[in-house]
């Protein structure tokens, strides 16, 4: 059997593990009393128009009571009210089949996105027969997006000039130059077995079934679209895909503070633009109190500071847990120490100095203007999930992206960047893992400062290590064709 055979049959098994996976846990009715408690009575306000209630958590829907062991202040709603009506359609089933229709969208979503973002990356073929249609297609997109640096006649004229770069499989010396305008690699079977290999063990994702469901997967079908727009200089549609991912995890919106640094005036523009709208369409559906209301929720929300090690990816949790170690771990809700919080301020600064500085350096770099806005997608989705102070684990789905960029130019990282761009992949295993996550806790007790370093550590390692990456990888793709600096 050639070795191409070998490929297409391990990808074949491979998609069917993951079909089977998702057969066995879309039917589950597990976490129905946890995250699933919020979209769906959200959804049955939204759906029998009791949008009065949106965020009086505790109230009675349709003279029933809702759904989960509701408390003030826990299990509540604190999307924008706008955002509500993508639950709507939950309120017309029982809960039970309503959560299983829940996660089938998440699986379908899931399912879409991936294809999405294989095709992304890995969408030229052997030959590279593609290449030169895709030159042309990002040639074209420099006239849609004006705001990058490189005028069209000079970019065309750069391009006449170099000699034709055939796209190269994974992992078998990808350019990484940014002399090729298409960064598109081979569909290989090589490829496409090691993308399944991944997406069948990124436990993020899986993790959002086991919690009764979760809008990330919708959300990370909405980036990777945004990705895909916003790469061939489709602004207007790409401000709207990032609008929409925004809506459902609001986490995602200090993305745009790396695009503003940039310089990438037309996206923000369009972005801006889209954002009024949605603005007023939610003022003029929900009215003001619902809007008022959810401002309350936030803010309530937003104060909380920190949350168990062991549901928290934010690095900035690492250094929290200085401050929360006991012999009861709980949520912490405690007021916040004066020195910690001057502490979390001084860290989000450094945050913002560190992508700044990397926006700056990507904008000024002679790559193309496509892969300038790929590595700025990239640095907005780690910024994004880094910035937080509760950075929930199911979040780190939307670093599947970055991964697979690196992942794409393997071949060139020196041994550094392979060693944590491995660990980065393998610290995803753990999520939310607990039959990995009560031997840890059994081990190191959370009852000392170091202890709960370690523990914050494990927590947050993931996003962690991507920051290391970032600031310390001086050759890798984050740079932007600096590598002779």
């Amino acid at each position: 059997m050639s070795a191409d055979r070998r490929y297409y049959v391990a990808s074949a098994l491979l998609f069917g593990l993951i079909l089977a996976r998702l057969a066995y846990l879309a039917p589950s009715t597990a976490g129905i009393k946890w995250d699933f408690v919020n979209y769906y009575n959200t959804g049955c306000r939204v759906w029998h128009g009791e949008w009065a209630s949106l965020y009086r958590s505790t109230e009675p829907i349709a003279g029933r009571p809702p759904l989960g062991d509701v408390k003030e202040g826990q299990l509540e709603y604190a999307g924008f009210p706008l955002s509500a009506l993508f639950f709507g359609p939950l309120g017309a089933f029982e809960p039970q089949r309503a959560i299983v229709t829940y996660k089938a969208a998440c699986g379908i979503a899931f399912l879409v996105a991936m294809a999405l973002l294989y095709t992304h990356f890995f969408g030229a073929t052997r030959a590279g027969s593609r290449s030169d249609g895709r030159r042309t297609a990002v040639a074209s997109a420099e006239g849609r997006c004006h705001e990058d640096t490189e005028g069209v006649g000079e970019f065309r004229g750069r391009i006449q000039k170099s000699a034709p770069t055939p796209p190269l499989p994974y992992g078998r010396g990808s350019d990484t130059s940014g002399s090729a305008p298409a960064e598109m690699h081979a569909a290989t079977p090589r490829s496409l077995a090691l993308f399944l290999l991944l997406a069948l063990l990124f436990e993020p994702f899986w993790f959002c079934f086991v919690i009764g469901g979760q809008s990330t997967p919708m959300a990370f079908l909405f980036v990777v679209l945004f990705l895909r727009l916003y790469v061939v200089g489709r602004c207007a549609a790409a401000a709207f895909c990032f609008s929409i991912a925004a809506l459902l995890k609001p986490v995602l919106a200090p993305a745009a503070l790396v695009l503003f640094v940039a310089m990438q005036w037309r996206l923000l523009a369009w972005t801006a633009a889209i954002g009024a709208v949605e603005a007023l369409l939610s003022l003029a559906v929900f009215g003001w109190d619902a809007h008022r209301e959810w401002y309350e929720v936030f803010s309530r929300q937003a104060t909380r500071w920190a949350v168990p090690w062991w549901n928290n990816a934010s690095p900035l949790a690492f250094f929290a847990n200085f401050w929360l170690y006991g012999p009861d771990p709980q949520f912490g809700l405690r007021p916040k120490p004066q020195s910690m919080a001057m502490l979390l301020k001084a860290l989000k600064l450094l945050l913002v100095g560190l992508f700044a500085w990397r926006a700056w350096t990507v904008r000024a770099s002679a790559v193309n203007d496509a892969e300038k806005r790929r590595q700025l997608v990239m640095l907005g989705i780690v910024f994004s999930l880094c910035f937080t102070q509760v950075s929930w684990p199911h979040y780190l789905v939307f670093l599947l992206i970055p991964i697979v960029y690196v992942a794409t130019r393997y071949a060139a990282l020196p041994l550094g960047g392979r060693v944590l761009a491995w660990l980065i992949v393998l610290s995803t295993f753990r999520a939310e893992h607990y039959h990995l996550t009560l031997p840890i806790k059994e081990l190191i007790p959370f009852d000392s400062p170091i202890g709960a370093m370690l523990l914050g550590l494990y927590g947050g390692g993931t996003l962690i290590l991507s920051l290391f990456f970032i600031a310390f990888y001086r050759r890798g793709p984050l740079t932007a064709g600096r590598s002779a600096a």
